[in-house]
């Protein structure tokens, strides 16, 4: 095998595509016969009731032994290099010093907050370590939302620290491969891309969770392994991340909660500025259908940034104004000719919740964005560097 396919801070993709409108039949974003994500309730209903929301270090612990989360000797754990910093964790690349227990490379997210804070804050902090947990481990078979391997627990100074959250190593964002990549995607990757990324977040919904931060950057890439093979590369498959920000599907109005996200990719019903016949719905998985369709504009413009002739103090006024008003800010400031891209983003991009598409709808319509004409006509391989 060639010493690159080794390397994993670089994408392989590979252009055979197999199936009806070029989408491969064995593409992840197909619903398992094996797993009936419809039957389970909120992971995150929890929340909602105080007496059994863990506030604390010791119920955060006693809670991860009723979740069944593998607990990871630190011992067996090289940290490396610094690969990624949100609100909430830094990210460092992994390895395993005992490669039989997981594959050896991993990455580690550490809390950017140590247990030394306000009890108020600690809370939430804990709160927002406990739903990345949650969700990794409530959807740990499904092949479009990242995997949780297991917890470390620490010390230092005699206080025990958060936990660090150990998970497969992607190969980098879907953001940082879009801006990378310099228009070097074919179409049907992009397909390919939107296809999972709706299906991680279908299968959240269909638990009753709403991921309320969906954008590129919060989407990892990872090789699928069992399809290498000689002369080719693995598929490529995104998988929905950083789930921090999660919130039960619910019908209250929370502020705190419906501020959270990205200004440009937040639904209207989440702005501070909407009425009260729209704020009403911030919390339900709507929200998250606007953001896909934004994010499906970010996608097919190379990680462009979204509504880029517009401030962000105007990105109120804009969403607000008229049913379409977002949608056609996006569709008139870039060049989107692939009808199954501009249907999506039409019908997700919408100020009323209650008109914005289904996700059998976003299935449908996407599909028809890649065919025959958009397929290489020879198994030649791509590369793009990422890291």
């Amino acid at each position: 095998m060639d010493k690159a396919m080794d390397d994993t801070s670089r994408l392989f993709y590979s252009l055979n595509i197999e199936g009806e409108n070029g989408i491969s039949s064995n593409a992840s974003y197909f619903p398992s016969e094996t797993e009936d994500f419809s039957t389970r309730t909120s992971v995150l209903s929890p929340h909602t009731d105080v007496s059994t929301r863990p506030t604390t270090y010791d119920q955060l612990i006693d809670y991860l032994d009723t979740l069944k989360v593998a607990v990871i000797d630190g011992d067996n754990l090289l940290l490396g290099k610094n690969i990624g910093l949100g609100a909430s964790f830094h990210v460092q690349e992994g390895r395993f010093l005992d490669r039989s227990i997981h594959s050896s490379f991993v990455a580690v997210k550490t809390p950017r907050e140590s247990i030394h804070k306000h009890p108020h804050i600690l809370s939430s902090i804990i709160r927002e370590v406990l739903d990345e947990i949650r969700v990794m481990s409530h959807l740990s078979l499904h092949p479009n939302v990242a995997t949780l391997l297991g917890v470390v627990l620490e010390e230092a100074g005699g206080e025990r620290l958060l936990p660090r959250i150990v998970m497969e190593r992607s190969v980098g964002s879907l953001g940082s491969l879009l801006r990378k990549s310099q228009g070097g995607l074919p179409r049907h990757l992009k397909t390919r891309f939107c296809l999972d990324v709706a299906a991680g977040l279908e299968a959240l919904h269909l638990i009753e969770i709403v991921h309320a931060d969906v954008k590129s950057d919060n989407i990892l890439i990872f090789y699928t392994a069992e399809n290498w093979f000689e002369n080719c590369v693995p598929m490529l498959t995104a998988k929905v991340s950083d789930f921090g920000f999660c919130v039960p599907d619910t019908n209250a109005r929370d502020l705190a909660i419906g501020a959270k996200g990205t200004v440009r990719f937040k639904a209207p019903e989440t702005l501070y500025e909407a009425p009260p016949s729209l704020c009403q719905y911030a919390n339900l998985p709507q929200r998250d259908l606007y953001s896909f369709g934004v994010l499906v504009w970010e996608v097919v413009n190379d990680g462009r940034l979204p509504f880029p002739t517009v401030s962000d103090a105007n990105i109120p006024s804009l969403q607000l104004s008229t049913e379409d008003g977002a949608s056609d800010a996006l569709i008139n400031s870039s060049v989107v000719e692939v009808e199954g891209f501009l249907t999506t983003i039409r019908g997700t991009v919408r100020r009323s919740p209650s008109t914005r598409m289904s996700w059998q709808d976003v299935f449908t319509s996407l599909s028809t964005a890649c065919d025959a004409s958009c397929i290489s006509p020879s198994p030649c391989i791509s590369i793009v560097q990422v890291c």
